[in-house]
């Protein structure tokens, strides 16, 4: 999206991508808050932006990269509870209902935010309207990007 050449270098792990980054053998990364945050509170990496789509309650501050001249750029990892999909009706909706009254306690959502994660709950449908518009936007992406299955 910005019209830059980045090469892919894959890691097992958010912490060796950081020990890397650490020591100079990759200039960039991209990674959840986590995981780089505590490096750049201490002063050891340069925080550039958060690839949310608004500021970060996660990133007090931080800019987000949309702003700062790669519009309409949002990436961000989510989390979502799966049942199968004969599960009955009245058990999801007791799920659902104890897990959003669950993300709005305010322990959970202090260990949720401490551990970078930004507490928000859905819908049934607001999930799965989410997971379709996700579902076409990395399929856009992956079409442009010319990937291939491997």
């Amino acid at each position: 999206m910005a019209g830059i050449d980045i090469v892919h270098v894959p890691y097992k792990s958010n912490p060796q991508a950081v020990t890397d980054l650490l020591g100079g053998q990759v200039q960039l990364m991209i990674a959840d808050v986590s995981t780089t945050l505590p490096q750049a509170a201490a002063g050891k990496v340069k925080a550039l932006g958060v690839s949310t789509s608004g500021p970060s309650p996660v990133a007090p501050g931080l800019k987000t990269i949309a702003s700062q001249g790669v519009p309409g750029y949002e990436i961000t990892a989510w989390f979502a509870a799966w049942t199968p999909a004969k599960t009955p009706a009245p058990i999801v909706d007791r799920l659902q209902a104890v897990m959003s009254t669950a993300v709005k306690d305010k322990e959970i959502q202090d260990k949720l935010m401490a551990a970078g994660i930004e507490p928000k709950s859905s819908t049934r449908k607001e999930l799965s309207d989410f997971v379709a518009s996700e579902t076409d936007k990395w399929a856009k992406a992956v079409k442009a990007a010319g990937i291939e299955p491997e």
